[in-house]
């Protein structure tokens, strides 16, 4: 008997649909060829992806707004970086963008590069050109120079407009200034009456000889003075002053209706009496654009009288009159000219002492030679111990503490045993949880990338020499980076091993030679074995790079530890 025949069919199981996502890039200032909004970019991914039969999630789509007029670099694009991050991780194959040259025109061959190394392809659904084909490959690397070209006459159209803008004293933007605000429709700046009061009496008692801390003192301990029931606000938003925000005021040009750009001061027509700028003295603002910016006489002096006959000015109202200013950078460079900034700070712990509840660093005090100096905390130091009640420390007990406590470490052969044995077992506990699959998978296919990229060069021939070298250059040295990853797989603990032994020779080295350092070498010599020390309630935690140690004071009153 004949056995009937049976055929099987083989079912082919369907591809997996691509994901994708959508990186929307719009920017303050471009031209108007060049305006495409946000929700048209999107419009148009949607529609592209439909048409492909791709996926594309709404969580996955980015948007980056440039708001400045100056080129910033594409890693502090969050939206740009938070898609190459979903790249990385296989989430994303294809990276839709509207136009290559809104997806990046200087870095735009190295951006392509770093997302086809992630394994996803980026399509320009405007121009219809997908980078995983090798006619897109083509069209990316001419595009890719276009853009290039592209870039440079926008960069060069940007400054000539802004030049021509601040030459006709407006303001090219950025923030506002504290005394006055930004008035987007009448585009002037208006003095703000209550931060403008502040700013003319911090001018005046400068002028009158008070010193930067003692006017951050008055500003927090006596806000009556500046017209104030309660702490002054501050240029940060806050009630916060320090001596950086004090100088901030007293140092910005535009108290006297100057802008700047590039280095240079523009809009200073107005002053017709000597000026100080940066630290010179000029005749007039006819000298000064004839010494800065590189005038003739004859021109200068035309400038400034077709400058007088226009109504329009950015800052209107400058709110500290010239002499006034004059007189405060006077007392400023009679200063500087006295605190040299190139003698060092004679204490040894300085910059390495912080409050561990506030975080604000500890600064020494010295009253004479009767009141020994003392570190506190700046808090406490500006505003008294009604704003912060951290307690100081005895200078003189407390540094040769820490340097007793950092020195003893040098011979101490059991405390670098238990810290080597600490650390290699930490390394062997999180060297299984490294993905060694992963890095295998990227380093198969970075080789198929060196393949592809002598294909594309050698036979093809669609990439120069130039794109060849650093691309190749950049395979080889990821390449070893995920090879050596791999065999510290095999060998974990081997660089902490390495970085303890170096960070013991230190310390040792320190030892050895401390009685011979100055103070200066002293402290650079602190600074790289510690990292910080925390001041508590009761007692000191001295923070190193591979070790934290507690150290108690030998007494302690209500204001002062002793060591």
């Amino acid at each position: 008997m004949e056995m009937a025949r049976t055929s099987r069919k083989t079912v082919s199981m369907p591809e997996p649909a691509i994901v994708c996502g959508g990186y929307v890039r719009s920017s303050r200032v471009e031209r108007d060829e060049e305006k495409v909004s946000p929700e048209m970019q999107e419009k148009e991914f949607t529609r592209y992806a439909e048409r492909k039969g791709w996926i594309l999630p709404p969580e996955y789509i980015r948007h980056d707004l440039n708001k400045s007029a100056f080129r910033i670099h594409y890693s502090k694009r969050k939206g740009l970086m938070e898609l190459l991050e979903l790249a990385r991780q296989g989430k994303i194959k294809k990276l839709l963008v509207y136009k290559f040259s809104r997806f990046g025109r200087k870095y735009f061959q190295e951006l392509v590069d770093k997302f086809e190394e992630a394994g996803c392809d980026v399509v320009s659904v405007r121009e219809d050109i997908d980078t995983s084909t090798p006619a897109g490959r083509m069209f990316r690397n001419m595009i890719g120079v276009i853009n290039q070209f592209y870039s440079e006459d926008t960069s060069e159209w940007i400054t000539d407009s802004q030049e021509a803008n601040i030459a006709k004293g407006k303001f090219n933007g950025g923030r506002d200034f504290y005394g006055a605000r930004w008035n987007p429709e009448k585009k002037v700046f208006e003095n703000d009456p209550v931060a403008a009061r502040v700013v003319l009496a911090l001018f005046e008692k400068r002028a009158a000889g008070y010193g930067r801390e003692l006017l951050v003192k008055m500003l927090h301990n006596s806000p009556e003075i500046f017209g104030f029931s309660s702490p002054v606000p501050s240029p940060a938003g806050g009630e916060w002053w320090d001596g950086t925000s004090v100088a901030y005021v007293l140092t910005n040009v535009k108290y006297i209706g100057l802008l700047q750009r590039s280095g240079l001061y523009y809009g200073g027509e107005r002053i017709d009496g000597p000026v100080i700028l940066d630290g010179v003295e000029y005749e007039n603002w006819g000298d000064y654009l004839v010494r800065k910016h590189g005038l003739t006489p004859e021109e200068a002096q035309k400038q400034i009288q077709e400058a007088r006959q226009r109504d329009y000015w950015a800052i209107p109202c400058p709110i500290v009159p010239v002499p006034l200013w004059n007189q405060v950078q006077r007392a400023i460079m009679a200063d500087k000219a006295r605190h040299s900034r190139v003698k060092s700070s004679p204490h040894l712990l300085s910059g390495l002492v912080f409050d561990a509840r506030n975080g604000a660093p500890y600064q020494v005090k010295t009253q004479d030679q009767h009141h020994p100096p003392r570190y506190i905390n700046k808090i406490r130091k500006l505003r008294g111990p009604a704003a912060c009640d951290s307690k100081m420390l005895d200078g003189e007990s407390v540094e040769k503490r820490i340097v007793t406590e950092v020195l003893t470490l040098a011979q101490d052969e059991d405390f670098w045993r238990e810290i080597r044995a600490q650390y290699l077992t930490l390394a062997r506990e999180a060297a299984p949880k490294l993905d060694r699959k992963r890095i295998e998978r990227e380093i198969k296919k970075l080789e198929q990338a060196l393949h592809q990229l002598e294909d594309d060069r050698y036979r093809k021939q669609i990439i120069s020499a130039e794109q060849f070298a650093r691309l190749n250059k950049q395979y080889l040295a990821d390449l070893e980076e995920l090879r050596g990853k791999l065999a510290a797989l095999d060998n974990p603990g081997v660089d902490v091993l390495a970085d303890i032994d170096t960070y013991q020779a230190t310390i040792q080295n320190l030892a050895e030679a401390w009685a011979e350092l100055d103070m200066v070498e002293r402290r650079a010599a602190l600074r790289a074995v510690i990292k910080k020390i925390l001041v508590h309630e009761d007692h000191l935690t001295l923070d190193g790079k591979f070790f934290t140690r507690e150290i108690y004071p030998v007494y302690s009153t209500d204001k002062v530890m002793f060591f």
